[in-house]
């Protein structure tokens, strides 16, 4: 595919409804539906790249994705506001600019930040969507200790889920725990994340933080060794806040 234009997206969405966002078959994904709006707009060949895989029920409020094409007549602006018309009620573009035509949203990326919210020791109906809720005897100063803890660069081959890749390390840069009300906010930035290692390591925290889970075996877990139970976080308390470049 010869790329004429290339276009940088801002986007948007609750991930309640999308299997995730790669595009795949009989299911809805925000890669799809972003897909069937370009495809009304756009004359030729285009490709549409994520910054990140969310996965299935997983939001984002910061997602990037690069939009690569073959002609387009349409300002960024037009194209913005004509993406927008087009798109479901759940996804949202904010930003739409014109970018150098390498400009690859994935592989240009420096860090992603993720928020992960928790509400311990009862549930939200209105909330379900959106945090981890009903977590019994939670510790915030347990909490706080280990996942500030994850700061520095790790060998992640004892926590990644499927075939292991030659290079498993990556390197967190920053971790956060807030009260905000009655919830518990996570937030962690890092240059790479794996298949599900935000969730991961939120859940390994909370598991310790809740007395379900020894801090020794996330420890063992850090240094390579595979723990025998994988403590992972639900999809719906995870957030994309932000692509940094």
């Amino acid at each position: 595919m010869r790329v004429s234009r290339t276009f940088k997206l801002t986007v948007e969405y609750d991930g309640s409804g999308f299997w995730g966002w790669q595009i795949q078959p009989d299911v809805r994904t925000v890669q799809g539906e972003l897909k069937k709006a370009v495809s009304k707009l756009i004359h030729g060949r285009f490709r549409i790249i994520g910054a990140s895989r969310t996965d299935r029920g997983v939001h984002a409020t910061g997602q990037v994705a690069s939009l690569h094409v073959e002609e387009a007549v349409f300002s960024p602006d037009e194209l913005k506001r004509a993406l927008n018309a087009l798109l479901p009620d759940d996804i949202y573009i904010h930003n739409l600019e014109e970018m150098p035509v390498n400009f690859n949203a994935r592989f240009h990326a420096k860090s992603k930040v993720y928020l992960y919210r928790i509400l311990p020791d009862k549930r939200s109906p209105i909330r379900r969507k959106y945090v981890w809720d009903g977590i019994n005897n939670f510790s915030p100063e347990i909490a706080r200790r280990v996942f500030n803890s994850l700061t520095g660069e790790f060998d992640f081959s004892g926590l990644i889920i499927g075939d292991p890749r030659k290079d498993t390390r990556s390197r967190i840069s920053r971790t956060v725990v807030r009260e905000v009300g009655d919830e518990f906010h996570f937030e962690i930035e890092g240059d790479r994340f794996f298949y599900k290692l935000v969730r991961i390591l939120v859940g390994f925290t909370v598991s310790i933080a809740s007395g379900r889970e020894r801090e020794e075996v996330f420890r063992d877990a850090l240094n390579g060794r595979r723990p025998d139970i994988f403590w992972i976080a639900p999809p719906q308390g995870l957030t994309l806040l932000k692509v940094n470049y």
